[in-house]
Protein backbone atom coordinates (compact mmCIF):
# COMPACT_ATOMS: atom_id res chain seq x y z
CA UNK A 1 0.00 0.00 0.00
CA UNK A 2 1.27 3.47 -0.66
CA UNK A 3 0.68 5.78 1.64
CA UNK A 4 0.56 9.80 0.20
CA UNK A 5 -0.04 12.99 1.99
CA UNK A 6 -1.39 16.10 0.27
CA UNK A 7 -1.41 19.79 1.12
CA UNK A 8 -1.27 23.17 -0.45
CA UNK A 9 -0.36 26.72 -0.12
CA UNK A 10 -2.29 29.78 -1.85
CA UNK A 11 -5.87 28.26 -1.57
CA UNK A 12 -8.14 31.01 -1.83
CA UNK A 13 -11.35 29.31 -3.71
CA UNK A 14 -12.83 30.70 -6.82
CA UNK A 15 -10.93 34.02 -6.26
CA UNK A 16 -8.06 33.71 -9.18
CA UNK A 17 -7.26 37.18 -9.09
CA UNK A 18 -6.38 37.80 -5.29
CA UNK A 19 -3.16 39.82 -5.40
CA UNK A 20 -1.67 38.65 -2.07
CA UNK A 21 -2.22 35.02 -3.05
CA UNK A 22 -1.11 34.79 -6.70
CA UNK A 23 0.32 31.44 -7.01
CA UNK A 24 -1.26 28.09 -5.55
CA UNK A 25 1.01 25.27 -4.85
CA UNK A 26 0.03 21.89 -4.35
CA UNK A 27 2.68 19.03 -2.60
CA UNK A 28 1.86 15.72 -2.50
CA UNK A 29 4.31 13.12 -0.48
CA UNK A 30 4.71 9.42 -1.09
CA UNK A 31 6.21 8.26 2.16
CA UNK A 32 5.89 6.25 5.83
CA UNK A 33 4.08 8.38 8.88
CA UNK A 34 6.96 7.09 10.54
CA UNK A 35 9.82 8.27 8.17
CA UNK A 36 7.76 11.58 8.25
CA UNK A 37 8.56 11.59 11.90
CA UNK A 38 12.38 10.97 11.48
CA UNK A 39 12.95 13.62 9.12
CA UNK A 40 10.96 15.77 10.99
CA UNK A 41 13.33 15.10 13.78
CA UNK A 42 16.25 15.16 11.48
CA UNK A 43 15.95 18.66 9.76
CA UNK A 44 13.51 20.70 12.49
CA UNK A 45 14.81 19.18 15.90
CA UNK A 46 15.26 22.84 16.74
CA UNK A 47 11.74 24.49 15.64
CA UNK A 48 9.93 24.98 18.94
CA UNK A 49 6.26 24.45 17.84
CA UNK A 50 4.82 21.51 17.55
CA UNK A 51 3.39 21.57 14.12
CA UNK A 52 5.39 22.58 10.78
CA UNK A 53 4.18 25.32 9.04
CA UNK A 54 6.20 26.90 6.15
CA UNK A 55 4.40 30.46 6.57
CA UNK A 56 6.39 30.40 10.03
CA UNK A 57 9.21 28.43 9.00
CA UNK A 58 9.91 31.13 6.32
CA UNK A 59 10.02 34.34 8.81
CA UNK A 60 13.84 33.31 10.29
CA UNK A 61 16.45 32.99 8.59
CA UNK A 62 17.75 30.24 10.84
CA UNK A 63 14.47 28.14 10.14
CA UNK A 64 14.97 28.82 6.00
CA UNK A 65 17.55 26.72 6.14
CA UNK A 66 15.90 23.91 8.18
CA UNK A 67 13.62 23.98 4.90
CA UNK A 68 16.73 24.24 2.30
CA UNK A 69 17.97 21.54 4.23
CA UNK A 70 15.03 19.32 4.46
CA UNK A 71 14.48 20.45 0.41
CA UNK A 72 17.92 19.28 -0.57
CA UNK A 73 17.89 15.90 1.29
CA UNK A 74 14.24 15.45 0.12
CA UNK A 75 15.16 16.25 -3.56
CA UNK A 76 17.54 13.08 -3.83
CA UNK A 77 14.46 10.98 -3.41
CA UNK A 78 12.55 12.81 -6.20
CA UNK A 79 10.47 9.68 -6.31
CA UNK A 80 8.38 10.18 -3.26
CA UNK A 81 7.37 13.80 -4.19
CA UNK A 82 4.77 15.01 -7.31
CA UNK A 83 3.64 18.96 -7.24
CA UNK A 84 1.36 21.29 -8.88
CA UNK A 85 1.68 24.45 -9.80
CA UNK A 86 -0.74 27.10 -10.90
CA UNK A 87 -0.72 30.84 -12.03
CA UNK A 88 -3.55 31.96 -10.77
CA UNK A 89 -4.63 34.99 -13.05
CA UNK A 90 -3.53 32.56 -16.15
CA UNK A 91 -5.60 29.55 -14.83
CA UNK A 92 -8.97 32.23 -14.92
CA UNK A 93 -8.27 32.68 -18.54
CA UNK A 94 -7.58 29.15 -19.69
CA UNK A 95 -11.15 28.73 -17.09
CA UNK A 96 -12.37 31.25 -19.57
CA UNK A 97 -11.12 29.61 -23.50
CA UNK A 98 -12.31 26.24 -21.94
CA UNK A 99 -15.47 26.94 -20.54
CA UNK A 100 -16.74 29.59 -23.25
CA UNK A 101 -14.60 28.87 -26.37
CA UNK A 102 -14.36 25.44 -26.25
CA UNK A 103 -17.80 24.66 -26.37
CA UNK A 104 -18.53 27.26 -28.67
CA UNK A 105 -16.50 25.46 -30.91
CA UNK A 106 -17.85 22.33 -30.40
CA UNK A 107 -20.84 23.27 -31.93
CA UNK A 108 -19.37 23.96 -34.90
CA UNK A 109 -17.80 20.56 -34.96
CA UNK A 110 -14.01 21.94 -33.69
CA UNK A 111 -12.65 20.08 -31.19
CA UNK A 112 -10.25 22.32 -29.73
CA UNK A 113 -8.86 20.16 -27.21
CA UNK A 114 -7.85 17.06 -29.01
CA UNK A 115 -4.60 19.35 -30.84
CA UNK A 116 -4.22 21.41 -27.65
CA UNK A 117 -5.30 24.77 -29.82
CA UNK A 118 -7.20 25.50 -26.54
CA UNK A 119 -3.36 26.26 -24.97
CA UNK A 120 -2.64 28.09 -27.89
CA UNK A 121 -5.26 30.04 -27.26
CA UNK A 122 -4.91 30.78 -23.36
CA UNK A 123 -1.35 31.49 -24.53
CA UNK A 124 -1.91 33.89 -27.01
CA UNK A 125 -4.94 35.55 -25.07
CA UNK A 126 -2.61 36.10 -21.93
CA UNK A 127 0.63 37.24 -23.89
CA UNK A 128 -0.76 39.47 -26.31
CA UNK A 129 -3.94 41.13 -24.80
CA UNK A 130 -2.43 43.03 -22.83
CA UNK A 131 0.02 44.12 -25.19
CA UNK A 132 -2.91 45.01 -27.70
CA UNK A 133 -5.48 46.27 -25.85
CA UNK A 134 -4.05 47.52 -22.45
CA UNK A 135 -3.31 45.77 -19.12
CA UNK A 136 -6.40 47.43 -18.07
CA UNK A 137 -8.17 46.05 -20.92
CA UNK A 138 -7.49 42.32 -19.98
CA UNK A 139 -7.96 42.51 -16.38
CA UNK A 140 -10.90 44.34 -16.79
CA UNK A 141 -12.41 41.40 -19.27
CA UNK A 142 -10.81 38.55 -16.77
CA UNK A 143 -12.91 40.57 -13.69
CA UNK A 144 -15.66 40.61 -15.86
CA UNK A 145 -15.68 36.63 -16.45
CA UNK A 146 -15.06 36.45 -12.95
CA UNK A 147 -17.69 37.85 -11.94
CA UNK A 148 -19.96 36.25 -14.63
CA UNK A 149 -18.99 32.57 -13.63
CA UNK A 150 -20.09 33.51 -9.68
CA UNK A 151 -23.09 35.38 -9.69
CA UNK A 152 -24.74 33.59 -13.11
CA UNK A 153 -26.98 36.47 -13.47
CA UNK A 154 -28.13 38.07 -16.79
CA UNK A 155 -26.72 41.55 -15.55
CA UNK A 156 -23.40 39.34 -15.52
CA UNK A 157 -23.71 38.18 -18.92
CA UNK A 158 -24.63 41.06 -20.50
CA UNK A 159 -21.43 43.33 -18.87
CA UNK A 160 -19.43 40.44 -20.16
CA UNK A 161 -20.24 39.68 -23.59
CA UNK A 162 -21.63 43.01 -24.71
CA UNK A 163 -18.14 45.18 -24.64
CA UNK A 164 -16.58 42.25 -26.55
CA UNK A 165 -19.53 42.29 -29.36
CA UNK A 166 -20.58 46.27 -29.36
CA UNK A 167 -17.48 48.22 -29.04
CA UNK A 168 -15.00 49.32 -31.26
CA UNK A 169 -11.64 47.47 -31.20
CA UNK A 170 -8.22 47.60 -33.56
CA UNK A 171 -8.54 44.85 -35.92
CA UNK A 172 -5.29 42.60 -34.32
CA UNK A 173 -7.35 42.79 -30.95
CA UNK A 174 -11.03 42.49 -32.62
CA UNK A 175 -9.96 39.23 -34.29
CA UNK A 176 -8.96 37.84 -31.07
CA UNK A 177 -11.80 38.67 -29.15
CA UNK A 178 -13.53 36.61 -31.96
CA UNK A 179 -13.10 33.82 -30.29
CA UNK A 180 -15.20 34.79 -27.20
CA UNK A 181 -17.72 36.29 -28.91
CA UNK A 182 -18.59 32.69 -30.11
CA UNK A 183 -19.63 31.82 -26.42
CA UNK A 184 -22.91 33.96 -27.08
CA UNK A 185 -23.45 33.40 -30.57
CA UNK A 186 -22.92 29.66 -30.24
CA UNK A 187 -23.92 28.58 -26.30
CA UNK A 188 -26.12 31.38 -24.94
CA UNK A 189 -26.76 32.20 -21.25
CA UNK A 190 -28.41 28.60 -20.53
CA UNK A 191 -25.76 26.79 -21.90
CA UNK A 192 -23.02 28.62 -20.44
CA UNK A 193 -24.16 28.62 -16.53
CA UNK A 194 -24.50 24.61 -17.07
CA UNK A 195 -20.90 24.39 -15.78
CA UNK A 196 -20.52 23.50 -12.06
CA UNK A 197 -20.88 26.63 -9.66
CA UNK A 198 -17.42 25.75 -8.29
CA UNK A 199 -15.72 25.63 -11.43
CA UNK A 200 -12.93 28.25 -11.08
CA UNK A 201 -11.77 26.64 -7.33
CA UNK A 202 -9.51 24.42 -8.63
CA UNK A 203 -7.73 22.70 -5.55
CA UNK A 204 -9.51 19.51 -5.99
CA UNK A 205 -8.50 19.53 -9.85
CA UNK A 206 -5.26 19.93 -9.41
CA UNK A 207 -5.33 16.88 -6.39
CA UNK A 208 -6.86 14.85 -9.22
CA UNK A 209 -4.08 15.56 -11.10
CA UNK A 210 -1.34 14.33 -9.04
CA UNK A 211 -3.17 11.47 -8.16
CA UNK A 212 -3.73 10.55 -11.86
CA UNK A 213 0.53 11.02 -12.43
CA UNK A 214 0.86 8.62 -8.65
CA UNK A 215 -1.48 5.64 -10.08
CA UNK A 216 0.62 5.75 -13.67
CA UNK A 217 3.86 6.12 -11.93
CA UNK A 218 2.54 2.92 -9.37
CA UNK A 219 1.71 -0.73 -9.87
CA UNK A 220 -1.88 -0.69 -10.72
CA UNK A 221 -2.69 -3.03 -8.39
CA UNK A 222 -0.96 -1.44 -5.52
CA UNK A 223 -3.70 0.41 -3.35
CA UNK A 224 -3.46 3.95 -2.55
CA UNK A 225 -4.37 6.07 0.61
CA UNK A 226 -4.67 9.71 0.47
CA UNK A 227 -4.57 11.46 3.88
CA UNK A 228 -5.45 15.82 3.10
CA UNK A 229 -5.75 18.35 6.07
CA UNK A 230 -9.31 17.92 7.61
CA UNK A 231 -9.85 21.91 6.67
CA UNK A 232 -8.69 21.59 3.13
CA UNK A 233 -11.57 21.93 0.26
CA UNK A 234 -11.57 17.96 -0.47
CA UNK A 235 -13.18 18.06 3.08
CA UNK A 236 -15.95 20.22 1.76
CA UNK A 237 -16.60 18.33 -1.86
CA UNK A 238 -16.18 14.38 -0.49
CA UNK A 239 -19.03 13.11 -2.36
CA UNK A 240 -17.56 14.34 -5.49
CA UNK A 241 -14.03 13.69 -5.05
CA UNK A 242 -14.67 9.72 -4.31
CA UNK A 243 -16.69 9.74 -7.26
CA UNK A 244 -13.89 10.58 -9.51
CA UNK A 245 -11.41 8.21 -7.79
CA UNK A 246 -13.72 5.05 -7.57
CA UNK A 247 -10.91 2.09 -8.47
CA UNK A 248 -13.99 0.58 -9.79
CA UNK A 249 -14.37 3.13 -12.11
CA UNK A 250 -15.13 2.13 -15.85
CA UNK A 251 -12.07 2.05 -17.73
CA UNK A 252 -11.18 4.74 -20.08
CA UNK A 253 -9.22 7.55 -21.33
CA UNK A 254 -9.83 11.59 -21.86
CA UNK A 255 -7.45 13.71 -24.20
CA UNK A 256 -6.38 17.03 -23.52
CA UNK A 257 -4.27 17.89 -26.37
CA UNK A 258 -0.80 15.87 -27.77
CA UNK A 259 0.78 15.92 -24.36
CA UNK A 260 -2.31 15.63 -21.73
CA UNK A 261 -4.42 12.79 -21.13
CA UNK A 262 -6.44 10.89 -18.20
CA UNK A 263 -6.96 7.33 -17.79
CA UNK A 264 -9.30 5.80 -15.85
CA UNK A 265 -10.14 4.17 -13.20
CA UNK A 266 -7.47 6.50 -10.78
CA UNK A 267 -8.14 4.27 -8.00
CA UNK A 268 -7.54 5.89 -4.86
CA UNK A 269 -8.92 3.14 -2.07
CA UNK A 270 -9.17 5.36 0.72
CA UNK A 271 -9.22 9.25 1.09
CA UNK A 272 -8.97 10.18 4.92
CA UNK A 273 -9.16 13.74 6.42
CA UNK A 274 -6.54 14.41 9.18
CA UNK A 275 -5.80 16.76 12.00
CA UNK A 276 -2.18 17.78 10.35
CA UNK A 277 -1.35 18.89 13.89
CA UNK A 278 -1.07 14.96 14.48
CA UNK A 279 0.97 14.00 11.05
CA UNK A 280 4.00 14.70 10.75
CA UNK A 281 3.63 13.51 6.55
CA UNK A 282 1.14 16.32 6.41
CA UNK A 283 3.25 19.12 8.07
CA UNK A 284 6.48 18.67 5.91
CA UNK A 285 3.30 18.60 2.93
CA UNK A 286 2.66 22.06 3.70
CA UNK A 287 6.58 22.67 4.30
CA UNK A 288 7.09 21.28 0.15
CA UNK A 289 4.02 23.32 -0.89
CA UNK A 290 5.05 26.49 0.77
CA UNK A 291 8.26 26.94 -0.22
CA UNK A 292 7.29 25.88 -4.19
CA UNK A 293 4.52 28.84 -3.76
CA UNK A 294 7.33 30.83 -1.99
CA UNK A 295 9.68 29.99 -4.91
CA UNK A 296 6.88 30.50 -7.74
CA UNK A 297 6.33 34.16 -6.22
CA UNK A 298 9.93 34.83 -6.43
CA UNK A 299 9.95 34.13 -10.09
CA UNK A 300 6.82 36.68 -10.55
CA UNK A 301 8.40 39.25 -8.59
CA UNK A 302 11.18 39.81 -10.94
CA UNK A 303 13.55 37.21 -9.29
CA UNK A 304 14.99 40.04 -7.52
CA UNK A 305 18.11 38.76 -5.88
CA UNK A 306 18.12 40.48 -3.21
CA UNK A 307 15.71 38.38 -1.66
CA UNK A 308 18.34 35.65 -0.21
CA UNK A 309 15.61 32.47 0.34
CA UNK A 310 13.96 33.44 -2.95
CA UNK A 311 17.12 32.62 -4.58
CA UNK A 312 18.17 29.58 -2.37
CA UNK A 313 14.76 28.03 -3.30
CA UNK A 314 15.77 28.81 -6.87
CA UNK A 315 18.86 26.25 -6.49
CA UNK A 316 16.82 23.40 -5.12
CA UNK A 317 13.13 23.63 -5.90
CA UNK A 318 13.86 22.90 -9.33
CA UNK A 319 14.69 19.75 -9.03
CA UNK A 320 11.57 18.75 -8.02
CA UNK A 321 9.92 20.17 -11.41
CA UNK A 322 10.17 16.63 -13.54
CA UNK A 323 7.66 15.95 -13.28
CA UNK A 324 5.29 18.66 -12.11
CA UNK A 325 1.45 19.35 -13.20
CA UNK A 326 1.89 23.20 -14.16
CA UNK A 327 -0.43 25.69 -14.72
CA UNK A 328 1.92 28.22 -15.91
CA UNK A 329 2.24 30.36 -18.96
CA UNK A 330 4.41 29.92 -21.60
CA UNK A 331 6.62 33.01 -22.67
CA UNK A 332 6.81 32.04 -26.59
CA UNK A 333 4.41 30.97 -28.93
CA UNK A 334 4.95 30.07 -32.50
CA UNK A 335 4.40 32.50 -34.58
CA UNK A 336 2.13 30.26 -36.79
CA UNK A 337 0.00 29.28 -33.86
CA UNK A 338 -0.28 33.17 -33.30
CA UNK A 339 -1.40 33.57 -37.48
CA UNK A 340 -3.88 30.92 -37.30
CA UNK A 341 -6.83 32.74 -34.43
CA UNK A 342 -6.73 35.65 -36.62
CA UNK A 343 -8.14 34.15 -39.82
CA UNK A 344 -11.69 34.24 -38.64
CA UNK A 345 -14.50 36.21 -40.43
CA UNK A 346 -16.37 38.65 -37.92
CA UNK A 347 -19.50 38.07 -36.03
CA UNK A 348 -22.83 40.10 -35.82
CA UNK A 349 -23.45 42.74 -32.68
CA UNK A 350 -24.57 41.72 -29.60
CA UNK A 351 -28.56 41.74 -28.69
CA UNK A 352 -30.24 41.14 -25.29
Amino acid sequence: MSLIFVDECGWTGQDLLNPKQPVLALATLRCGERDCREMKDRFFARVKSAELKHVALAKRSGQQRMVLEFLDHLSARSEVVKLCIAHKKYTLTTKMVDLVIVPAAAKDGLDLLADGTNTVISSTYFNLLPEIGGQDFFDDLLMRFYELMLARTPDAYRRFFEPLLNDKYPDRLDKLLFYLCMGHHRLGMDELFKSSSRCLDIAMDCTFALMAQWREALPQREDITLIHDDSSEMARNRLLWELLVDPKAPATELVFGSNHKLTFPVGVRRTRPADSANWAGLQLADVVAGAAARHARWHLNGERQDDEYGRQLDEVIPRFMRPAFMIWPSDSMAAEDVDRLYRMPPLPPFHS
